[in-house]
């Protein structure tokens, strides 16, 4: 809500004023493509939101168009069963839109796919801040990249390192 009155305001301000310089135009399209926490599962505005086909061992949440990555799902016990895991990328990779360039992350809930600064740091910020805590360690469990072809567990865990392992999940095909 004060997103959009803040919004109108500088709308209004604008094309008033006739400034129209292209700092002022940047500053605009930041403000309203500001990404927003959805309160049921944590999905922003800037990520698609639609129905993805049933991957087995994961749901896939949602996908952000900027980042090409796919935000998804798994339970805590396949995270370093790389059969289980390359399944579920090899999945994705045919039943969605992949290339070279897309990413996926892997998260314990919903709730919890999501960028960190999204669900911690931004004003907007459902969850409190000694929360990223966990999801560094425990909630992000995983990510994968389809241009290196590297699987990594606990990418961003601190004081987990030794949860930290890299696999090289080799080509679907």
């Amino acid at each position: 809500m004060k997103r959009t009155l803040l919004l109108i305001v500088i709308i209004g301000f604008v094309s008033c004023s006739g400034f129209e310089s292209s700092e002022s135009n940047k500053a605009e399209k930041s403000i309203s493509e500001k990404p927003s926490i959805e309160e049921e599962n944590g999905v922003s505005e800037k990520t698609e939101k639609r129905t993805f086909p049933k991957i087995k061992n994961a749901s896939v949440v949602q996908f952000d168009n900027d980042n090409n990555r796919y935000f998804i799902v798994v339970d805590s016990s396949i995270v370093f069963d790389y059969e289980r895991i390359k399944q579920v990328i090899c999945q994705i990779d045919s039943k969605l839109s992949t290339d070279t360039n897309t990413s996926i992350s892997f998260f314990n809930e919903a709730k919890w796919a999501n960028y960190k600064d999204e669900l911690f740091f931004d004003e907007s910020s459902k969850y409190p801040k000694h929360e990223y805590s966990n999801w560094l360690n425990t909630y992000y469990q995983g990510e994968f990249s389809f241009k290196t072809r590297l699987y990594k567990t606990f990418p961003v865990s601190e004081p987990n390192k030794n949860k930290r392992k890299v696999q090289k999940i080799k080509s679907c095909s």
